[in-house]
């Protein structure tokens, strides 16, 4: 069942009559049967918005001039949906068909329109914008179309420009971009099939109205869902908050199913203004509990030893959110058994789609999170707000569909230009550092502008669209440390270090044993092991059974305590209370400590540490 629903999506209707989109097939208000919305799965489509129907207009006008509302009205319902392009893209939705996709072009650094079955028939059958009927019985993709073939047209002067096609028998559409020569390559076609794209104005109220009872049952569903699952003992129960629209059906319905109860915000440091003022505002306003979860600048102390983020680098999620949430959450509520509200979807990602609506937080073993809204689509979530009047995020109605960090590593290119248009002082901050990065790494100016910073290694589309060698971008990022074995005799082995830093910390070498210094000599003496860091050197010898491995211990601790940022995310497990974070950074308590090292696992420093153990002495000690 699960497979067939991520391979078709969740269905959505459209009202012949009303002109709106329905979620079920019968439309409330009129009693019209819709029919389905063809749309790419997931099909988690949302409304256009004002600033989203700019973006598509001022696409348009390359095709259209001033027509550039031909095929997206401005007094119609229009609804988006995101597909895979290079970077972003949607289909856009009018009349419930695909007239066009709008994505953002990486090599001309621009949105761009680009009609579809719907879009290219009407273009043609009004003759408008770029067009051309062709003597040729069929259109197929790769196809040539020369200017023989050409019986009647309206052609673009550039090449590259998208051009509207029919074959004169009128029983294939197709796409094509203009080639020199007026000849034109066919890159998407259709044959024909009917489609009626309606004139009748429709608006968002109206939409509500054609689906009223059906969002209301999505509400009675997850109420009773919250109602049941709050009786299962719980000594807390807070929604997390994100400032997002999901987040905020979830704060209404619950509230609606428990009365008020305190939201959790984690503000990372690197949030839109707009969100943070907009959390502040909704606590103020409805009088409910704000629990923040408030990273600072750890950030960019993280920055500076791990280098940007990626997508498949995700350092910043442990010190931003994970970190902070944990210690804002045992601050609150310590070991009790908790309850939290996720504004969780299934259909936001293929990743989140087989996610349950109940699970344990393997992180915070007392916390069960729940997501009220995990089976509804973007559109539901959508109308249920709109119902509700609820006052959103002013950043969806200024463009923005994913809202957090202003420079997630998931975010796309077009999303940062957004950014950067609204607050160009916080997108340059950033850029200076990436330019900086790339400047010592030797990278190049395409790193920074085309965002290959979100990858250690660039995905194939992204190369071969930009064409770069995924070799000279240096996807090498994060702590590194060469560790050699220099003598090796009765037992003891000493080892030689090399890491990046000019200074180096001993603070947590302690954890391994009880520790004494002697001159220029730290001496950690354990029951099964000893020690001995010279001072003066980087280089320690390790008299043990297991000399290798407690060697790499040895070199974790040397490197936490030379970079430790401070995240605190290592005193959250910490069994015996030996760690803490105070104003002077994080404090280790040796007389606590049991030597378990627990702490190391959670350490991101180490959970990122690339350690190279080099074995062979009589090349090391010839370099």
């Amino acid at each position: 069942m699960l497979e067939k629903i991520l391979r078709e999506g969740k269905r959505v209707y459209w009202c012949p009559s009303c002109n709106v989109p329905l979620l079920s097939g019968f439309c409330e208000s009129c009693g019209s049967r819709g029919f389905v919305v063809r749309s790419t799965p997931p099909s988690d489509l949302r409304p256009a918005f004002r600033a989203d129907l700019e973006r598509i207009w001022s696409a348009a006008r390359e095709l259209f001039n001033e027509e550039y509302d031909f095929l997206v009205p401005r007094d119609q319902v229009v609804l988006l949906n995101k597909i895979p392009y290079p970077d972003a893209g949607d289909e856009v939705i009018v009349s419930g068909y695909i007239v066009a996709h709008v994505f953002f072009d990486l090599k001309l650094f621009r949105w761009r329109f680009k009609p579809m079955y719907a879009g290219v028939h009407r273009m043609v059958e009004e003759e408008m914008g770029y067009y051309a009927l062709v003597d040729l019985p069929k259109l197929a993709r790769g196809f040539v179309v020369h200017k023989g073939d050409i019986v009647k047209s309206h052609l673009p002067e550039r090449k590259g420009v998208y051009v509207a096609l029919r074959t004169v028998n009128g029983k294939f559409y197709a796409l094509g971009e203009r080639l020199p020569g007026s000849r034109i390559k066919v890159i998407k076609s259709w044959r024909r099939r009917s489609y009626n794209l309606s004139s009748r104005a429709s608006t968002w109220d109206e939409a509500v109205r054609c689906n009223r009872d059906y969002i209301n049952w999505l509400e009675r569903e997850a109420i009773d869902f919250i109602k049941d699952l709050s009786r299962k003992g719980f000594e807390g129960i807070y929604v997390s908050f994100s400032g997002g629209k999901d987040s905020l059906a979830s704060y209404l319905i619950t509230e609606k199913a428990l009365g008020g109860v305190p939201i959790l915000f984690n503000d990372t440091g690197i949030e839109m203004p707009e969100t943070v003022e907009y959390v502040n505002m909704f606590a103020e306003r409805t009088g409910v509990e704000l629990i923040s979860a408030d990273a600072g600048d750890r950030f960019w102390a993280g920055l500076e030893v791990f280098g940007p983020p990626a997508r498949d680098y995700r350092w910043c999620c442990k010190i931003v959110k994970l970190a902070p949430i944990i210690r804002a959450f045992r601050e609150k509520y310590g070991l009790s058994k908790v309850l939290s509200i996720v504004g969780q979807r299934r259909y936001e990602s293929f990743a989140r789609f087989r996610s349950p609506r109940v699970w344990r937080n393997r992180w915070i073993p007392s916390l069960l999170s729940a997501s009220p809204i995990n089976d509804w689509t973007a559109l539901d979530v959508w109308l249920y707000l709109f119902l509700n009047r609820a006052t959103v995020n002013p950043l969806y109605e200024a463009g923005f569909d994913r809202l957090g960090c202003f420079l997630c590593p998931a975010c796309e290119v077009a999303e940062f230009e957004a950014v950067r248009k609204l607050h160009p002082e916080l997108w340059e901050k950033w850029e200076r550092v990436l330019s900086s990065y790339a400047l010592g790494k030797g990278l190049g100016d395409k790193w920074v502008r085309y965002g290959l910073w979100r990858w250690r290694r660039i995905p194939g589309d992204i190369s071969r669209e930009l064409r770069i060698d995924n070799r000279l971008m240096g996807y090498d990022r994060g702590v590194k440390v060469m560790l050699s074995k220099v003598e090796e005799r009765e037992g003891c082995s000493t080892y030689r270090f090399r890491i990046n830093s000019d200074r180096l910390s001993y603070a947590f070498l302690p954890m391994l044993g009880r520790a004494t210094i002697d001159g220029d000599f730290l001496r950690i003496d354990r029951r099964d092991a000893s020690i001995v860091i010279d001072l003066r050197d980087r280089r320690y010898t390790v008299c043990s059974s297991e000399t290798d491995e407690l060697a790499i211990d040895v070199l974790r601790l040397i490197v936490r305590s030379t970079l430790c940022i401070s995240c605190g995310l290592c005193t959250n497990w910490c069994p015996s209370g030996a760690l803490r974070i105070d104003d002077r950074g994080l404090i280790f308590n040796s007389d606590k400590c049991t030597g378990c090292l627990i702490c190391n696992k959670y350490c991101p420093i180490c959970k990122f540490l690339e350690i190279k153990l080099d074995k062979n002495m009589e090349k090391v000690n010839k370099i």
